[in-house]
């Protein structure tokens, strides 16, 4: 009787253990599947912002009532299965373009886009054109480097700068 006293008590800690151990292996791996649900969340609210917010934070940064109710809503359209650009879209619907962090790149937006790129590009090429014209060579008072060598080897031009130099010292 002793014996089958002993089995019972350990079958019951053995129980007990297997139950802790599974009870923190299930809160471990719904933690992760939170913290996966979370980091979404922030990542779709980072390409959003709250309408009416004061301060161009994100819905991910800012701590207004819209920007938490717009984290919920993302957070349940996730948990129902939506895919980022289907909840994007329903939150453009339903409280306009202005949701968005950046100007859609279609539209009046697009202006937004093109305009400092094409002042980058137009910038370039300026300065292209001006560093291309104070670099290249030009000719010296009507100096074209084209002169006629004389028997000891020198140009006429060689020659006309020995003169004035002689002419000047």
């Amino acid at each position: 009787m002793r014996m089958g006293r002993r089995f019972a008590v350990w079958s019951v800690v053995a129980v007990i253990l297997f139950t802790v151990a599974l009870v923190l292996w299930v809160r471990q791996s719904g933690g992760a599947d939170s913290g996966l649900l979370q980091r979404q969340v922030l990542s779709i609210g980072a390409d959003l912002r709250a309408p009416g917010d004061e301060n161009t934070l994100t819905v991910a940064t800012s701590s207004s009532q819209l920007a938490q109710h717009i984290r919920y809503e993302v957070q349940q359209d996730l948990l129902a299965g939506k895919s980022k650009s289907q909840i994007v879209t329903a939150l453009v619907s339903e409280y306009g373009p202005q949701v968005l962090a950046a100007p859609p790149a279609r539209g009046f937006g697009i202006w937004v886009w093109a305009l400092p790129v094409g002042f980058v590009v137009a910038g370039g090429v300026l300065v292209w054109m001006v560093l291309g014209k104070s670099t290249s060579l030009q000719p010296v008072n009507g100096w074209t480097g084209s002169g006629t060598r004389g028997s000891d080897g020198r140009s006429d031009s060689d020659a006309d700068v020995e003169d004035r130099l002689r002419d000047y010292l």
